[in-house]
């Protein structure tokens, strides 16, 4: 068939969001290009309201909501990155990752689950949002109830099942995954030469400096043990290291957009952010850190098209893959540059606000929303 002539992996193992699109156009009659931006569109929109509400469980103030929600879509690779490439799929699978770590913020860990199992014929990063469900299932609040390890095994199960389904019964032609075991026999010495590659690894640890930029500024040691101890409280330490972790090595194994998939902890970004801002963090901080979010991810400027010179597209956001340049180091500069005015900046405001962050005793000091009694909803 046509198809069979022409899918490739990772490509062809992610055929839900094509074909709801594709039968949307069918549908309506859309020019497929249109229907691929307006649900670009929807999906940004909806990655902004998702992070939101996440941060609505740490503050009640709108303006600080609001304010956390842009900075946790205002790296380059989220929103900007989709309406630039708006066939791009990774803006509807950050979308449906950021909803799934909020359904287990609500307690809702059983359907962020099966979220995660459905989403993963959308994009294997949805991967995340099954396996942190099962965790939470499993070693969370409320796992000593019998049904929720048997619901935990059946979503661990069916996740695979559906990972390994797909790679099985959709028939490729080739691969352009930078590592397949699936489908290349050479994926193992790739992946050894990819990570002892010092380029690389130097990339990985930039694109994560340069996600969590926001944290960095604002992070003081008190507001470390805050969230630490708010985690630990509610049991969500380990959901928050495995998605963060997840993160990690699936970028290791992911290939090149590095920048793509580190967006992927945006979800956690946004939580650490409201945990800091139940604990003193002020809207003119949060505007100041989102103001040198919007600058250093170039979010007002326009993106060189990559079909006319890839290399200015490459250098525009940096790092990517393997790449160091001139540009890489600039960009390096550029980013502790920006920490210097934040800390700066921070401070000062601090100082004006006469704020001083300290660590409550109790987890009913931590002042959020997501239970007014003091508590989290009870996972």
């Amino acid at each position: 068939t046509e198809w069979d002539e022409i899918a490739v992996a990772p490509f062809a193992y992610r055929p839900a969001f094509p074909e709801i699109l594709g039968a949307f156009h069918r549908l309506t009659g859309l020019h497929i290009e249109a229907v691929y931006r307006v649900a670009a569109f929807l999906s940004s929109a909806g990655l902004v309201v998702v992070l939101g509400l996440i941060a609505r469980r740490f503050v009640e103030d709108t303006p600080r909501m609001m304010l956390i929600a842009l900075i946790g879509a205002s790296g380059f690779w989220q929103i900007k990155y989709a309406a630039h490439f708006d066939t791009m799929i990774d803006i509807h699978a950050m979308f449906l990752v950021a909803l799934g770590w909020y359904l287990i913020l609500l307690g809702h860990a059983l359907a962020a689950g099966m979220l995660g199992v459905v989403g993963l014929a959308g994009k294997e990063w949805l991967g995340i949002t099954a396996a942190v469900s099962a965790y939470v299932l499993m070693f969370g609040k409320g796992a000593k109830r019998r049904r929720k390890p048997v619901q935990a095994i059946l979503i661990a199960v069916a996740a695979a099942l559906v990972a390994l389904g797909l790679r099985h019964f959709i028939n490729v032609v080739g691969t352009v995954q930078a590592f397949d075991p699936v489908n290349d026999p050479g994926w193992w010495d790739r992946l050894r030469h990819s990570t002892l590659s010092t380029n690389r690894l130097w990339n990985i640890l930039f694109s994560v400096a340069s996600i969590w930029v926001p944290v960095l500024v604002l992070v003081t040691r008190p507001q470390v043990i805050t969230a630490v101890r708010y985690l630990a409280t509610e049991r969500l330490a380990g959901a928050f290291a495995l998605h963060f972790g997840l993160v990690l090595v699936l970028t290791v194994l992911g290939g090149t957009n590095l920048g793509v998939f580190t967006s992927y902890a945006a979800p956690l970004l946004v939580t650490f952010l409201g945990i800091m801002a139940a604990n003193g963090t002020t809207a003119r901080e949060l505007a100041l850190i989102l103001l040198i979010s919007v600058v250093f991810n170039r979010l007002l400027m326009g993106v060189p098209d990559h079909t006319v010179d890839l290399d200015a597209f490459l250098d525009h956001v940096p790092p990517y893959h393997v790449r160091v340049n001139d540009v890489t180091w600039w960009r390096l500069a550029e980013l502790v540059g920006w920490l210097t005015v934040g800390w700066i900046g921070a401070a000062g405001l601090r100082r004006w606000a006469d704020i001083r962050p300290t660590v409550p005793a109790t987890r009913e000091a931590v002042e959020y929303s997501g239970g007014r009694d003091g508590s989290a909803a009870d996972l």
